[in-house]
């Protein structure tokens, strides 16, 4: 999903934590709310509103009115063994703003808490058309839109149609990033894009026909286990590749993620999902205030997890970064309880060492990896196509260009993440050094000490012993004197 909902936001722009916290407790509520349906109780929709702060309430109100719409009204009750949850949870997959993207069409379950749409969506599927096109089956839905599968009457091929159901219910933003996310698209004319044919309004309703990528997505392929290096190294140098004919055109992706990397029947990769796309000029920049949080948490940068405008082609590295780990290790470089659990992490905490899960891991793979996703954006590879060429270098089995992190940096590191065990690590290590130098010193004056005592006692001995030959000395004399005395 992209972007934060509008309508959960109230007069006040919520910020950072804030609207994170915020989406955390709607998904908390309709939680609670499903499953107490489910098991046959009779939830208090009022009680659940009040989870929420004053603005937001009526729309959590429709929401869950909606819910309760679908659950009861579509025969038997939903089985999460069978069905699945009757909500899709917000998870570290999810883009973190969930109820916003008018427009994500990726395999997911449906999202029945979208807007206050829900209840005319089995209506909605069965009237939508679009003149010159038939459509077959739904693709993936969003919270405000769908994509559809369907037939180009005029040229006979099959594409993707994207559109946005209920405009009425969104915001001007909303349907100006959607337009953005046409031009983007429209833009680059790279076959390792997905491609657009056409964009257009039929009922006030915006639609854009994009190539058909019938392979699934990345996501999908990894079925959350780890894969051979050289495939990790072969998709995320062709991702790079790409991602640098984005950046030189002036757009940053800031939602890369297997989910949004489509696979066509070669393996060939395909990045789609522009929909939280940046430009990096002023107009765009207005779209997205400072303290919006933007992307999915497992592979955001930590600047993005900090609501920063100020977002670059760092940020889409990062995400390149965690997409590389996660092919060579099963799961993503940061995975929280929940969402809000995942941002810390990204925000403070070092990702696991891919070697550490996969024992047998090359050394420059890691190390390329790591230096994608170091938390200072000026660590990270100068540009995508730096890391499409490292990448490359691994692959020819020559030496990479990136250097693991030395010793001190670690020590650096680790201190920045856990300052009051560094500061206790500090005393204790202080305390040690100075019992170590007293000891030493106490060591140092004993030995002085024994060393003026065994001076003393040979000074002594010798002494002594001058004494006594000086007393035989006069002793013989006085002997010789007698024994002339008597001769």
């Amino acid at each position: 999903m992209n972007g934060l909902d509008p309508t959960l936001q109230g007069d006040d722009r919520l910020q950072g934590d804030d609207a994170t916290r915020l989406v955390l407790t709607v998904d908390e509520a309709c939680r609670r709310f499903a499953h107490d349906l489910v098991e046959g109780n009779h939830p208090d929709i009022e009680a659940l509103v009040e989870m929420v702060p004053p603005p937001n309430r009526d729309t959590l109100r429709e929401r869950l009115e909606a819910l309760s719409a679908l659950l009861t009204n579509s025969g038997d009750p939903p089985s999460p063994q069978r069905d699945g949850p009757a909500i899709e949870p917000l998870d570290n997959d999810e883009t973190v703003e969930r109820f916003a993207d008018p427009t994500a069409g990726r395999s997911s379950p449906a999202h029945p808490v979208a807007s206050d749409s829900t209840k005319r969506r089995s209506q909605d599927d069965s009237s939508v058309s679009v003149p010159g096109y038939r459509i077959e089956k739904v693709l993936g839905r969003g919270g405000m839109g769908v994509v559809y599968q369907a037939v180009d009457e005029t040229l006979g091929r099959r594409v993707a149609l994207k559109m946005v159901i209920h405009p009425g219910d969104g915001s001007e933003t909303l349907l100006r990033r959607f337009k953005l996310e046409a031009q983007a698209v429209a833009e680059l004319n790279d076959p390792r894009f997905v491609q657009i044919y056409e964009y257009g309004t039929h009922h006030q309703m915006p639609f854009m026909v994009l190539e058909l990528v019938e392979g699934g997505s990345l996501e999908d392929f990894r079925q959350k286990e780890p894969q051979s290096e050289r495939f990790a190294a072969e998709i995320t140098r062709s991702l790079a590749y790409a991602m640098h004919v984005a950046h030189a055109a002036g757009l940053i992706h800031r939602d890369l993620k297997p989910q949004n990397v489509l696979l066509t029947k070669k393996l060939e990769p395909k990045i789609a999902d522009f929909g939280l796309v940046k430009r990096l000029d002023q107009e765009a920049s207005q779209m997205t205030q400072h303290g919006s949080v933007m992307g999915t948490a497992s592979y955001m940068a930590p600047e993005q997890s900090r609501g920063e405008t100020d977002i670059g082609p760092p940020a889409d590295i990062h995400a390149l970064g965690g997409i590389l780990y996660c092919l060579l290790t099963g799961r993503p470089p940061f995975l929280g309880s929940n969402v809000y659990d995942t941002i810390q992490q990204v925000r403070t905490e070092e990702p696991v060492p891919p070697s550490r899960l996969r024992p047998k891991l090359s050394n420059d793979l890691e190390t390329i990896c790591l230096k994608c996703l170091h938390k200072s954006p000026e660590k990270r590879y100068a540009s995508a196509e730096e890391l499409a060429e490292d990448l490359q270098r691994f692959l020819d089995g020559r030496p990479i260009l990136a250097r693991p992190v030395s010793l001190p940096e670690r020590a650096w590191r680790w201190t920045r993440r856990n300052p009051l065990a560094a500061t206790v690590a500090a005393l204790v290590l202080a305390i040690a050094i100075g019992a170590t130098a007293a000891s030493w010193r106490l060591a140092l004056l004993n030995q002085r000490l024994t060393l003026q005592k065994q001076t003393t006692e040979r000074a002594r001995a010798l002494a002594v012993r001058r004494q006594r030959e000086a007393e035989s000395a006069r002793g013989e004399e006085a002997r010789q004197r007698a024994a002339a005395d008597a001769a």
